[in-house]
């Protein structure tokens, strides 16, 4: 089965579903679920302050954002893969044959979505935005899972290139 092709709903729904709690290349589980949906406003103020703490200490952590619903995680996700920039990393996936693990980012520019944010740590809004973010993994097991496993997928305010890209697992944004 070809990791590039256009994906329904209804498939994406069970590729993330199948993709909680996996465990990915890093040893990490996926987790767009947890972190990027059914997180909690309280609960998405913490990863903000946590960031912001991070910030202050010297690293770099992007802004805390997370879907408003699981309808529309699934919608913005599937529109990613499906979209140029998410086919060529899924191309690409193609490529690695019966090898497994190769990660691939993908920012995509999509529908203009509802998110929620925290642009600091005491504060949340709901925004607008178009843009996206998925860590895609090619797998070899179980049709039900489409030869790939998403460790993760989240909204973005602004693409890392300034425009809709994909990394390889080199480090080379295409």
């Amino acid at each position: 089965m070809n990791r590039r092709r256009a994906y329904t709903e209804s498939e994406v729904r069970s590729i993330l579903r199948a993709s909680e709690s996996r465990i990915s290349v890093t040893g990490m589980p996926g987790h767009t679920g947890e972190k990027h949906v059914l997180i909690t406003g309280d609960a998405l103020l913490e990863r903000g302050q946590a960031a912001y703490d991070k910030t202050r200490n010297g690293g770099v952590v992007k802004p805390m954002t997370a879907f408003c619903d699981t309808p529309t995680a699934v919608r913005v996700v599937t529109e990613a893969l499906n979209a140029p920039e998410g086919q060529a990393a899924l191309g690409y996936l193609d490529g690695y044959g019966v090898f497994v693990g190769a990660r691939v980012t993908i920012e995509a520019r999509v529908q203009p979505f509802r998110a929620r944010f925290v642009p600091h740590p005491q504060s949340k809004r709901t925004i607008t935005i178009d843009g996206v973010l998925l860590l895609v993994e090619s797998i070899w097991e179980g049709e039900q899972n489409y030869k790939i496993h998403i460790h993760t997928g989240f909204p973005i305010l602004a693409f890392s290139r300034g425009q809709p890209a994909w990394r390889d697992p080199l480090d080379r944004w295409h």
